[in-house]
């Protein structure tokens, strides 16, 4: 007679592995055929590689055995709900590299998760393990290239190849601001902000 079996995949809140070199975004990546969420504890499997690609990357407590890297495409946030982040031996948490660093126009979170008392989870790298983090080189300082106007919301500034982004904090002189809008030539503050002074042409901004 025909016989029927019915296979179990891993579903609610069981690990999930990794089971191909994709997206974390993708259900393909994953032997359950989910794309994890916060309760599910998750296994980068040795020999895999996957890569974060949203924002919205969320996973209980993660073993890496492969490699979880960033994405140098989409920015990207990882944030872990109620356990470790484990990188075991011959394993790879990569944030960038000296040689693939994350490029000025992409960000890459990591939000370890917090419990009931300080310091109860955290990143662990294990014997042999690696973690990676490297970014790309901003300019330490450029000068204005007009007189700033106390109470003025922008600067001019010749931007080329500074490799800053809005989101950024600059100082002018003493003076802290949040990068709003960027152009070629200009720089604009974040909501509400201003300069408390005048600054000269030659101020150097970092």
């Amino acid at each position: 007679p025909t016989q029927q079996h019915i296979i179990w995949a891993p579903v609610g809140c069981s690990t999930f592995t990794s089971i191909a070199n994709s997206s974390w975004s993708l259900t393909s990546t994953w032997d359950s055929g989910i794309v994890p969420t916060s309760c599910n504890p998750v296994v980068i499997a040795g020999g895999t590689t996957v890569t974060l690609d949203i924002s919205s990357a969320t996973a209980s407590t993660t073993t890496i055995n492969g490699t979880l890297r960033a994405s140098r495409v989409n920015s990207s946030t990882f944030t872990l709900v109620g356990g470790n982040l484990n990188v075991n031996a011959g394993g790879t948490l990569d944030l960038g590299t000296s040689g693939d660093p994350i490029p000025p126009s992409v960000t890459s979170s990591l939000i370890l998760s917090y419990g009931t008392s300080a310091g109860q989870y955290g990143l662990v790298v294990n014997p042999g393990g690696n973690f990676l983090v490297y970014g790309a080189t901003k300019a330490v300082s450029a000068p204005l290239t007009a007189n700033a106007a106390a109470s003025a919301n922008s600067l001019s500034i010749n931007t080329t190849n500074l490799a800053w982004n809005v989101g950024d904090w600059i100082t002018v002189d003493t003076e802290a601001v949040k990068i709003q809008t960027l152009s070629a030539g200009s720089i604009g503050f974040a909501a509400g902000q201003t300069l408390g002074q005048a600054h000269s042409s030659s101020t150097a901004i970092a």
